[in-house]
């Protein structure tokens, strides 16, 4: 807030440029999740139908489309085939069943027994495919599930021995001499925090730390994999109890055309047409689906690439030309200032106004922490001041208006307050400068005399009660 203020008041470029720069990352967060939840949303419809994705991407790329496009497959005989080249085959089979006519039950009864037979050995086979491919899954989940264990015990070794370096940077050097007890809440601390003298050398608490997150990102990746490895082959599993399913659905046709009459025309091949229709149908539909989202993926692709060079065209340095003028008007002004006020904790060639923060420092280092209480009052005089400076003789949204409450400090010297007026006045030709003080009157005078001000000395107390 206290930087975003002196930016304001500053009429900082760098200020403007944050603002962009964090519009525009908010926009490409919105079509990251757009992706993301796009691709998540037809992959959900795909679930249990035995249909994957290949190719596609989880998360926002401008480099789209990839030179390989993303398909859609189904598992079929172990491997996995496009959609595309799935939906020719089918209809290439239903353009030879359509030009078939249907036959009558006598002529094909032999023919029609070879294929049940044919069938009871095509259900048996993926019956047994469709148990191994469960035990191979259930090992996979075991797997998975000790991968994922291991993620747990890895994230509270990791907690344990930030705990250690948390322990080291408050002060402690031996941790056996803890004898049990945080330094800090004095609770009983667990025996894995506790050092052991080991005639073997072991990283440091801070290398550890940086192993373990490297182990955990390792594992990280290995459940990641697992999921997908797991999701491929649950899909996998439903393409074979689709297929079983097919194929009960076909012994039963094919049963009930051995018992149908003779003359009555094979109801086994009435069923195939009409399976295989409404699997065309359903597949074309995916398919559908899947080009409206690669529709969709192209427009978020395209507004990506507009907004990611929106933002490599925001210049690299954050502090302008400009800006850069502005701070060092400010430094020259807030130096000048601390040496009319007489201040002594150190020379002020070690003072500049840091591009960072806009607040002072002493070479690099926070200047309030090293300094004496009325040399922090004379800081804040000159840096206040030296903000209304800049607004005289550089464009600024600074509104020229300036309120010292009690400024004489810390007994601060009446020389230094004398200064800071002498200061005030000549400033505030295009502002005004308030002070309220409680200095003795006639001291006052005498600091005031020859000044351009107007006084206002209030007797007895500020807020008094109305009367009538």
């Amino acid at each position: 807030m206290r930087r975003r203020s002196i930016e304001f008041l500053l009429d900082l470029d760098v200020g403007k440029l944050e603002a962009e720069r964090l519009l525009l990352r908010s926009r490409e967060a919105k079509l990251q999740d757009s992706w993301r939840a796009a691709v998540r949303a037809f992959k959900d419809t795909l679930r249990g139908q035995g249909l994957v994705t290949v190719r596609l991407p989880e998360s926002l790329t401008v480099a789209w489309p990839p030179q390989e496009p993303p398909i859609v497959a189904e598992s079929h005989d172990s491997k996995w085939i496009a959609l595309d080249d799935l939906l020719m085959q089918l209809r290439a089979e239903q353009a030879d069943l359509d030009a078939q006519e249907v036959p009558r039950v006598q002529p094909i009864a032999p023919e029609t027994e070879q294929r049940l037979g044919a069938a009871f050995r095509e259900a048996d086979a993926l019956r047994q495919a469709g148990a191994l491919m469960r035990e191979d899954m259930l090992r996979d989940h075991s797997e998975l599930r000790s991968v994922r264990e291991r993620i747990g015990a890895l994230r509270e070794d990791l907690r344990e021995h930030q705990d250690i370096v948390t322990l080291q940077r408050l002060g402690s050097t031996e941790l056996e001499g803890l004898h049990g007890d945080c330094p800090v809440c004095h609770q009983q601390l667990p025996t894995s925090l506790l050092g052991a003298e080991s005639p073997v050398r072991t990283l440091s608490p801070t290398d550890t730390v940086a192993y373990i997150r490297q182990q955990i990102e390792l594992f990280e990746v290995m459940e990641r994999d697992g999921e997908r490895t797991l999701q491929a082959k649950d899909e996998r599993l439903a393409a074979l109890r689709a297929e079983a399913a097919n194929v009960r659905a076909q012994i039963r046709a094919l049963r009930t055309t051995l018992t149908e009459p003779n003359g009555t025309p094979s109801m086994e091949l009435v069923t195939r047409r009409v399976r295989l229709q409404d699997r065309v149908e359903r597949l074309r539909s995916v398919g559908e689906r899947f080009l409206g989202l690669l529709g969709e993926l192209d427009r978020l692709a395209e507004d990506g690439r507009k907004v990611r060079a929106a933002i490599q065209r925001l210049p690299a340095d954050r502090v302008s030309p400009d800006d850069r003028q502005k701070l060092a008007q400010l430094e020259k002004s807030f130096i000048e200032q601390l040496r009319a006020y007489d201040f002594g904790s150190f020379s002020d060639e070690q003072l500049s106004i840091s591009t960072d923060d806009y607040l002072p420092r002493r070479e690099d280092f926070d200047l309030q922490a090293d300094i004496s209480a009325s040399d922090s009052i004379r800081v804040v005089w000159a840096y206040l001041l030296g903000l209304v400076e800049v607004s005289e003789r550089l464009a600024t949204n600074h509104p020229g208006l300036l309120v010292f409450d009690e400024p004489r400090q810390q007994s601060t010297k009446a020389v230094s307050f004398k200064a800071l007026l002498q200061r005030s006045a000549r400033d505030a030709a295009g502002c005004q400068v308030i002070f309220a003080t409680s200095e003795e009157l006639d001291s006052l005078r005498r600091m005031l005399d020859g000044l351009p001000h107007t006084l206002h000395a209030i007797d007895g107390y500020v807020l008094q009660p109305v009367t009538e």
